[in-house]
């Protein structure tokens, strides 16, 4: 197991987590965008790009982070003994999802239960 770190209100702070996952060259089996920021009573913030900070913790940074991992995620499902899970809560819009689905199908990647 190994820790890495990952800032989801710091756009390259995802895209350095990226780089350093694929310096490991090790394949992804699953991943599981679950962060979530809801502090509708604090005053209005904004993170990396001026984003205000819910959509950018909540939203932005999982679609990067997913895309940025999605390689990773097609190559652990070519594991004959894996497979490769995304799990999403609500931060990929539907045609994202359709997107991805297309290019997981595409590569063989993806499989409905």
């Amino acid at each position: 197991m190994q820790v890495m770190r990952l800032d989801l209100a710091d756009t390259s702070s995802v895209v350095e987590f990226g780089k350093a996952y694929s310096k490991l060259g090790v394949p992804l089996h699953i991943l599981i965008n679950n962060a979530g920021l809801f502090a509708m009573s604090a005053p209005r913030t904004t993170g990396d790009g001026n984003f205000e900070i819910h959509l950018l913790t909540n939203f932005i940074s999982g679609a990067l982070l997913t895309l940025l991992l999605l390689p990773h995620l097609v190559q652990g499902s070519k594991d004959p003994a894996a497979s490769s899970t995304l799990v999403s809560a609500t931060i990929i819009s539907d045609g994202a999802q359709a997107l991805l689905r297309m290019m997981l199908t595409a590569s063989n990647a993806f499989h409905t239960c």
